[in-house]
């Protein structure tokens, strides 16, 4: 049995396994695939000591930092937890798809979202070529450009403010005939002038040559189908993995995230998570690598004074 399981290999879950080896915590990782949605981000500028960097390489580097303290790594899916042993309820016993089975004191749920795509031609084609998902952190690649930005949410409206000071023009394209955006943001979205909303209309495609140059609408904007513009930010939401997470009787909060308490621990005694599918307060959803990486640290350092409890009263 080992002492921690860390499911999830994003920035959340390679941090915690970094500093578990470090704490001399025996703990392998179970992930589906490595690195996380870091690795969608085209460009990261603002993660500390690094100046500028892709996602994709930051991913590998953290990986490759966890892999060097000798760290096993299962590519593979957790399908089921269970309590591995009925006299030691704080215990678990996890099956991937694969049909193996692990068991381990403590967990620790690093297993982030998965953006929403809007599913049309050219979205996939010019992902890093003026199509991202992350506002806060392409922003600055797209100074003096004229960029789209899909969806009506809070993460949509807060994208179109963080662009509007970088951008000359935004456009705020919204399927449906209102903003679910809450008021708060409706109203800091009607006093910048650099921000115009287009309702019911939907990108139906994305074009350009070597990078970006138009979105195609289904409805006419100004007698026009088309939108000139440099970068289309899709904000469209983000779906939690949180099915584990339920299967665990995990606590999570009305936003469909596992709620958590400062150490990352959860409702359910020798649960941690952190990273995009936890959080702390029911209205703040950072989704950033640092705040990520921040959580898997101090997740780490709570399942080691709890492992060394736990040893002492056994």
């Amino acid at each position: 049995m080992k002492e921690l399981i860390i499911i999830g290999a994003g920035p959340a879950g390679l941090a915690c396994s970094i500093y578990a080896s470090r704490f001399k915590i025996d703990h392998l990782i179970i992930a589906k695939s490595l690195g996380g949605t870091v690795t969608e981000s085209h460009l990261v500028q603002n993660y500390p000591g690094i100046a500028e960097i892709t996602g994709q390489e930051l991913a590998e580097k953290m990986v490759e930092q966890a892999k060097s303290y000798g760290v096993q790594i299962v590519q593979s899916e957790v399908v089921e937890s269970i309590p591995a042993f009925p006299d030691l309820p704080q215990s678990f016993e996890l099956t991937t798809a694969n049909g193996q089975t692990y068991q381990a004191k403590t967990l620790f749920l690093g297993l982030g979202t998965r953006v929403r795509h809007l599913d049309v031609p050219g979205e996939e084609e010019f992902l890093g070529k003026g199509v991202a998902y992350c506002a806060a952190c392409d922003a600055p690649l797209f100074k003096g450009k004229t960029v789209a930005v899909v969806g009506g949410g809070n993460s949509a409206a807060t994208a179109a403010l963080q662009l509007a000071e970088f951008c000359p023009q935004i456009y705020l394209i919204n399927r449906s005939d209102t903003l679910r955006a809450e008021p708060f943001w409706q109203e800091r979205l009607k006093k910048v002038g650099n921000i115009k909303t287009i309702l019911n209309t939907n990108v139906v495609e994305i074009l350009g040559g070597e990078a970006v140059t138009e979105v195609k609408l289904n409805t006419p904007h100004e007698g026009k189908d088309a939108l000139a513009v440099q970068g289309v930010f899709i904000e469209i939401g983000a779906v939690p993995a949180v099915s584990l997470a339920k299967n665990l009787n995990v606590e999570l909060t009305k936003n469909e995230l596992i709620k958590i308490q400062p150490d990352g621990l959860t409702s359910v005694p020798g649960v941690w998570a952190g990273g995009d599918v936890a959080t702390a307060h029911e209205d703040l959803e950072p989704r950033q690598i640092v705040h990520a990486t921040s959580e898997g640290a101090m997740a780490a350092l709570s399942i080691f004074k709890y492992l060394r409890g736990q040893e002492t009263k056994v």
